[in-house]
């Protein structure tokens, strides 16, 4: 269960970052 949640955590905040990425990438070609 601990390793489950640990996963899906992690996989949150890799696509956090992700997706703050393709913003300031979005911000950076206006």
């Amino acid at each position: 269960m601990t390793l489950i949640s640990f996963f899906f955590a992690s996989f949150g905040l890799t696509s956090d970052l992700i997706f703050l990425g393709l913003l300031f990438e979005g911000i950076g070609d206006c």
